[in-house]
């Protein structure tokens, strides 16, 4: 059975939502990359993990 248009063009409709949700979330993510070396930042880093000792 031949698909309709809108069957056709919804895929790249949600390519479209995919790639500006991508776009989003890589500009969110790089300021808050950014926001630990600012000194009023609300955000901090998470302490680094200590290696395991052995007894």
């Amino acid at each position: 059975m031949p698909r309709t248009p809108k069957e056709l063009s919804q895929p790249q409709t949600d390519i479209d939502h995919l790639v500006r949700a991508v776009n989003q979330l890589t500009v969110e993510n790089r300021r808050l990359r950014g926001a630990p070396s600012r000194p009023s930042s609300p955000v901090r880093a998470l302490p680094t993990q200590r290696p395991n000792r052995i007894p």
